[in-house]
């Protein structure tokens, strides 16, 4: 079996290889490892 490299997928690839491919849980792995790292933004604040 080959070994699939997510770090060569862009965002959207990923997402899109993952719904394609629903058992294959290190792709899911990665691409939520990705949403975590992503900057969030903040919509509200405490005042």
């Amino acid at each position: 079996m080959t070994q699939i490299n997510y770090d060569d997928m862009s965002d959207q690839e990923l997402k899109q290889y993952f719904l394609r491919n629903r058992e294959d849980k290190l792709a899911l792995q990665a691409y939520l490892d990705r949403l975590s790292r992503r900057e969030r933004k903040v919509i509200a604040s405490a005042e």
